[in-house]
């Protein structure tokens, strides 16, 4: 968060981000400018701008949420924190979140962060239904 005198001091461009890939799809000077381009609702937008806790996207392009931040804010990007992996180890895929990792692999997000802490070998499989899948917590 920036410190308190340094939001009245410097201009705040807004900057809109992938919320899936974190690409930046572009910068605005103001809320009018972001109307124009995005169907948002100023409230959501102020909402991810305040980074209230449980709004994290307001709009989208197609299918993909977009998230938005303050020029000053550090660039957006994506953190994977879950991996799913085959038998030896391998990473398969990443995921931001256990329910993200959960609706991909057909298992629910406590099963997922049960494998990751250890107390539990496998869940989830495959996308060909063949094998079952590991995970850990990535760093």
């Amino acid at each position: 968060m920036p410190r308190i005198n340094q939001c009245f001091t410097a201009p705040r461009t807004i900057k809109c981000f992938n919320f899936t890939t974190g690409e930046k799809i572009g910068e605005f000077s103001n809320f009018s400018d972001v109307k124009k381009q995005f169907p948002v609702s100023i409230t959501q937008l102020q909402a991810v701008l305040s980074r209230d806790f449980f709004t994290r996207t307001a709009g989208k392009i197609g299918k993909d949420n977009l998230t938005w931040r303050y020029n000053y804010d550090e660039d957006y990007k994506v953190k994977y924190k879950y991996a799913s992996c085959d038998e030896y180890g391998n990473i398969i895929k990443k995921y931001k979140t256990s329910v993200e990792a959960a609706r991909d692999a057909h298992t629910t997000k406590s099963l997922v962060v049960r494998c990751c802490k250890g107390r539990r070998n496998v869940t989830g499989y495959y996308t060909d239904n063949t094998k079952r899948l590991r995970w850990k917590y990535l760093d």
